[in-house]
């Protein structure tokens, strides 16, 4: 599976990463990061050319964080794409995710289909570090 990462927050690269360790990891941020495939730093934000420059790549999956520019990039890259989005993810397994719900006051488990695009939340990790392709 080709797995596109982008977040402001080099620690949501490390995040994405985790879920998929056997997969094509892409990242895209602000900073080095040594944690996938390949990896495209980024000096200037622009919300509409990073989501067509990802959107470009034709991932199976895209990961976003979880900040308003961040849920930005997802919107944009979910309306390039017409795929869905699963917003606030805790943990992620395979097709199931568990996520927040009801403002914060209960945890859903949902099931879905790839493609997506899925909004994660920072947490520890312990991640192996990569021979990282700059760009």
């Amino acid at each position: 599976m080709r797995v596109v990462i982008y977040s402001e927050d080099p620690e949501i690269i490390k995040v994405g990463a985790s879920y998929f360790p056997n997969d094509t990891t892409i990242g895209i941020t602000t900073g080095e990061v040594k944690y996938t495939d390949e990896l495209y730093v980024v000096d200037r934000v622009d919300e509409e050319s990073i989501s067509g420059f990802i959107a470009s790549l034709k991932p199976d999956v895209v990961l976003t964080g979880n900040t308003k520019r961040d849920k930005t990039v997802a919107g944009y890259v979910a309306g390039l794409l017409k795929i869905p989005i699963v917003p606030e993810v805790m943990e992620l397994q395979g097709n199931r995710a568990r996520r927040v719900v009801y403002s914060g006051m209960g945890i859903a488990e949902i099931e879905f289909t790839y493609p997506a695009v899925i909004i994660i939340s920072r947490r520890e990790v312990q991640v192996k570090e990569k021979e990282t392709k700059v760009s």
